[in-house]
């Protein structure tokens, strides 16, 4: 049977009380509401994407849904993830997946390392 109300532990979820809100859903006070049209799943609030439902775009750090990530992130599983912090961009995790480097700060090794100028 359907419930009216949960108790203060759970969250109404389309008739029914449950611990945590379906995927596509967001917790808004005591009830899970729709996700924003552009966002897959979302958190905090409906328009905070962490994945987004076109196939081709990016879910970047501030929620919003992209064709390309954000300077200094990459795309990976449909998120923006962000680079190295010795990188100024990159292909991937990690020091050595740098693609560019700080102009005048650092140089890109053959590594793909990004390294300080001496």
């Amino acid at each position: 049977s359907s419930c009216l109300s949960c108790n203060r532990s759970l969250v109404f979820d389309h008739g029914y009380c449950a611990a945590l809100c379906r995927q596509g859903t967001v917790r808004d006070g005591d009830r899970c509401v729709p996700c924003a049209p552009a966002c897959l799943s979302c958190r905090d609030e409906p328009a905070h994407c962490t994945l987004c439902a076109a196939a081709d775009h990016f879910a970047a750090a501030d929620g919003t849904c992209a064709s390309t990530c954000p300077a200094r992130t990459f795309a990976e599983g449909g998120v923006c993830v962000r680079c190295d912090r010795t990188c100024a961009q990159c292909s991937g995790r990690g020091a050595r997946a740098c693609t560019a480097c700080e102009v005048g700060v650092r140089t890109l090794l053959d590594n793909g390392q990004c390294d300080c100028l001496t």
